[in-house]
């Protein structure tokens, strides 16, 4: 038994239960909508677990493919993402030894790793991400 239909216009899974529901919505049971069996639909969605994506074929028949690359644009989002996230990382590490520092209580290694962190927030300032494909990304401090 199919308990599934696919709709390549949607790139979207219906159940059949659901079918007189989506019938008197506005938008309708997809008019493309075809049935897909029950192991067909479990394969499709262990397939996204293992980072696929799921398209219908020239056939209108949902397949397991490659994702995409991710474009120059996205590249330089993700890129920008983690200079501030590291950014933010460092700083919540500088900022308590900077106050042991500060109130002359701080130890040798408190000391030394300060600076570790700081030269380190440093160089990721200086990062130039706008390659977002080349990026050589500091080592962070242990």
């Amino acid at each position: 038994m199919n308990d599934y239909f696919y709709s390549a216009t949607t790139n979207g899974f219906y159940h059949i239960s659901m079918k007189s529901i989506y019938e008197d919505s506005d938008n309708g049971w997809p008019e493309d909508a075809v049935p897909v069996s029950n192991e067909l639909y479990q394969a499709l969605l262990e397939g996204q677990s293992k980072n696929k994506i799921i398209k219908a074929n020239k056939n209108g028949m949902p397949v397991l493919g490659d994702r995409p690359a991710p474009t120059e644009e996205q590249n330089l989002s993700m890129a920008q993402s983690k200079k501030s996230m590291l950014l933010e990382q460092a700083t919540g590490k500088i900022i308590p030894l900077q106050d042991a520092v500060d109130l002359n209580m701080a130890t040798q290694v408190e000391e030394t790793t300060l600076l570790m962190w700081k030269k380190y927030r440093v160089m990721l300032t200086r990062l130039d991400v706008s390659k977002a494909t080349d990026i050589a990304w500091p080592q962070c401090p242990e």
